[in-house]
């Protein structure tokens, strides 16, 4: 290593470029370059695999201290730094300074986020902890009936209103709660949601979990059963639907885009692409349901909820207690270490799928796990296939909150063609489209449109205005 002192700051670099073997004035010139990329952080310097920069200070004792980039040296560094958990503390106080030493700390402006491996980040990107899950910024959980944001590594609290509330299964069985709670389940079929009032309509919801990223769908309600093996099949009481839009008493069928099917019944709704479910249920089945998805009462501190009542903190006690009769638990997929995405490449693929999609990836912090730990345990010849899902699911997240990212016309899906084809003539890409206007035909009145158009934020191609058309299932 060639060393380069600057006042009381070090750079140092690594002289596998052969430094050494240049004239006089061509190795000067080269340190003064050197200096600059180092001096600035730039992205030669991050991305050179001759160069790697590193802040130093040298100490009284000539001892030379290399700094991550988010710290500075300081020779008394206080024994009580600023942290996210306590932010406020008073660092420069006799005690705190009375056993001070040589080190490197956080720099001015940030503090030091014990959740994330001690990383120093500004106050507004602490995380937060609840229920020994960690929670990135701006993240948002309900607790006892309100809504909790994390801010400056805190929980701020406020009333929530009475709303409809969404519960979803993506990935390979990464399931979250209609009050937000998060967990994965092993391959197997399971109850999503039924209903627990016996004075309304029972229905039930249920859907499989596998390795492939394929997803069995089924829905009972009345007298009628639908399953979705895939977008494209359908069967009603075991006869296959052969066109959409399909209604009945209980309950409606239309292809809302290219990607997603909806079922509508009375005060839900069923999203379904083949692998993503999502199931949004009105406030008026409030503490009403059971199943995977929760007791949906605005509390996620007792989602996990067993059918005899009871509590319980083993998500895998939990999910076995509504594994569908008949259906035991599959073994986890079996990757070769050699195909495994390391747990780095994992995150850095992973968090590449989301700032692709999201304007604000704040909305889909908690997903940033879930697609980490699929890709890790998916088999090489599947990685492309698992990112294209993972493409949607973020894309899909960052929609509800209005924070998508995305073209009109297929684009960044081009990629992902086996899973989503591009737009064909006279119809366009959208990820947040108005489904409605898929309709053969208008609704008959403003109260019915209404209805139809009320859940709308569902990705795929869909007709402009001025055409209708029917989709057909082959």
């Amino acid at each position: 290593l060639v060393t380069l002192l600057l006042e009381t700051k070090t750079y140092r670099f690594d002289a596998s470029a052969n430094i050494t073997m240049l004239s006089l004035a061509s190795k000067l010139l080269a340190l003064v370059l050197i200096v600059q990329i180092c001096a600035t952080q730039s992205k030669q310097a991050k991305k050179s695999p001759l160069l790697r920069c590193l802040t130093g200070y040298k100490d009284s004792n000539g001892k030379l201290y290399d700094c991550p980039l988010d710290r500075v040296f300081q020779k008394c560094a206080s024994g009580c730094p600023k942290t996210c958990r306590n932010p406020y503390v008073n660092s420069n106080n006799t005690e705190c300074l009375r056993n001070c030493r040589s080190g490197c700390v956080c720099a001015n402006g940030t503090v030091i986020d014990e959740d994330r491996n001690g990383d120093c980040v500004p106050q507004r990107e602490c995380s937060c902890r609840h229920n020994g899950r960690i929670y990135m910024a701006e993240e948002i959980i309900l607790r006892k009936g309100k809504r909790c944001q994390c801010r400056d590594g805190a929980w701020t609290c406020g009333q929530q209103p009475l709303s409809s509330r969404t519960c979803s299964v993506v990935g390979l069985g990464h399931v979250q709660t209609f009050d937000g709670a998060t967990f994965h389940v092993k391959p197997s079929s399971y109850v999503l949601v039924k209903n627990v009032d016996n004075k309304a309509k029972h229905f039930e919801i249920g859907a499989s979990v596998q390795n492939n990223y394929k997803r069995e769908l089924k829905f009972n309600i009345g007298s009628s059963t639908v399953v979705l093996s895939d977008i494209h099949t359908i069967t009603l009481n075991n006869k296959k639907i052969a066109q959409l839009p399909f209604k009945s008493d209980d309950l409606a069928i239309r292809q809302a885009t290219s990607q997603f099917i909806l079922i509508e019944s009375t005060n839900m709704h069923i999203a379904y692409d083949g692998n993503a479910v999502y199931v949004t249920l009105a406030s008026t089945y409030r503490d009403n349901v059971r199943g995977l998805c929760g007791s949906f009462d605005y509390d996620q501190d007792n989602d996990l909820r067993l059918p005899n009542g009871q509590l319980t903190n083993d998500t895998e006690v939990f999910a076995d207690s509504y594994r569908q009769k008949n259906h035991k638990p599959h073994n986890e997929p079996i990757v070769n270490p050699r195909e495994k995405f390391d747990k780095k490449k994992a995150e850095k693929h992973c968090r590449t799928l989301k700032h692709d999609v999201c304007k604000s990836t704040a909305c889909v912090a908690g997903l940033l796990f879930s697609c980490v730990d699929d890709l890790r345990y998916t088999p090489a010849k599947d990685h492309e296939h698992a990112s294209c899902h993972w493409h949607s699911i973020f894309a899909h997240a960052c929609a509800l909150t209005g924070n998508a990212a995305t073209p009109k016309h297929c684009q960044w899906r081009k990629k992902c063609k086996a899973l989503y084809p591009d737009c064909g003539a006279g119809s366009i890409y959208h990820e947040c489209p108005t489904t409605c206007l898929n309709y053969a035909s208008q609704p008959r009145n403003e109260h019915e449109l209404n209805a139809i158009c009320r859940h709308s934020c569902l990705a795929g191609k869909h007709l402009p205005p001025i055409l209708k058309t029917v989709f057909h299932n082959p």
